[in-house]
């Protein structure tokens, strides 16, 4: 049917408006083939558009693995996407993804670099909120080099602790007697238990000491002469009620996939196919990538009714 330069239209108001199967005598083409097949030189091949619904909707039904959605690019270099998500709404998605399986392992988002090392897993460019608990290898700032902006970048590496350490320091100066009184944050003892203390004394020889420790977010340092620079430091680890929810175990057994594998396997002169993660997908061969010119159509055979999910 053309309507309105529109090459193929179907409307239905209680079944299907068009219903593509693929399978044993019945579909486009051949087993083999895509039940359906759509191409385009500069234009969109596929739009699909729903007021209150879901646009586009990809199953895989199959036990042994599968794709429900797959977006592949292979050319067109820096502008060039597998799959795009976009939201324009005030409090929209672009992307989203659930894993709510009580077994296993499931993970809602995946991405990988396949064990390149040119490649990246995934890349954010601006704010990332995170409600759980980060693990990473190695973490640490990237900038822009202060002296050489346009040409180099600048690592350091995060201080790290087994504790959920916290750290607060600054420097201060004793007074006449001696003395010298540090304010702390007034959340400082709602969020900090297991204080430690250091002093440095600078520019002359002194000693100094905890003449008080922390009560009401305030400390008193005491030094042995007057008016003596003193740079202080006080650690604590956290105790708020989400540290104290999810305190981090140092040592723990392996398991699941991890178990047998490395999380990092070429600081052990391992391969990258003993990375502790699931297998990857191949995503060439789920997809419609060589599709024969001119495929013949067959006339389908009775539809039958989809599956449903």
């Amino acid at each position: 049917t053309s309507v309105a330069n529109v090459g193929l239209a179907a409307q239905s108001d209680e079944s299907y408006a068009l219903y593509v199967l693929q399978g044993a005598g019945s579909g486009f083409g051949t087993a083999d083939l895509p039940a359906a097949f759509f191409n385009a030189d500069t234009s969109n091949a596929l739009v699909a558009f729903t007021n209150d619904g879901t646009g586009v909707v990809g199953f895989n039904l199959g036990t042994s693995g599968g794709v429900g959605v797959l977006g592949e690019s292979d050319n067109g270099g820096i502008n060039s996407y597998g799959v795009i998500g976009y939201t324009g709404a005030d409090d929209g998605t672009g992307v989203f993804g659930l894993a709510d399986n009580t077994t296993g392992e499931p993970w809602a988002v995946w991405g990988s670099n396949g064990g390149s090392s040119n490649a990246l897993a995934g890349q954010f460019d601006g704010d990332v909120n995170i409600n759980g608990t980060m693990s990473a290898v190695t973490k640490a700032f990237r900038i822009d080099h202060p002296l050489d902006p346009e040409h180099k970048v600048l690592y350091h590496s995060c201080i790290e602790s087994p504790d959920m350490m916290t750290v607060y320091n600054g420097n201060v100066t004793t007074d006449a007697n001696g003395f010298a009184r540090v304010s702390l944050p007034s959340y400082f003892g709602a969020l900090n238990t297991e204080l430690k203390y250091q002093l440095t004394c600078i520019g002359t020889f002194a000693q100094a000491i905890i003449a008080e420790e922390v009560r009401d977010n305030q400390f008193i340092i005491q030094t042995d002469k007057p008016n003596v620079k003193v740079s202080w430091q006080v650690t604590g680890v956290r105790n708020d009620p989400a540290a104290r929810a999810h305190r981090i175990v140092p040592e723990q057994e392996k398991r699941g996939l991890e178990v047998g594998k490395y999380i990092c396997p070429e600081a052990y002169g391992k391969g990258h196919d003993q990375l502790a993660t699931k297998p990857l997908p191949n995503a060439k061969a789920q997809g419609a990538t060589a599709i024969p010119a001119q495929t013949p159509l067959r006339k389908p055979a009775s539809l039958q009714p989809l599956r449903n999910k």
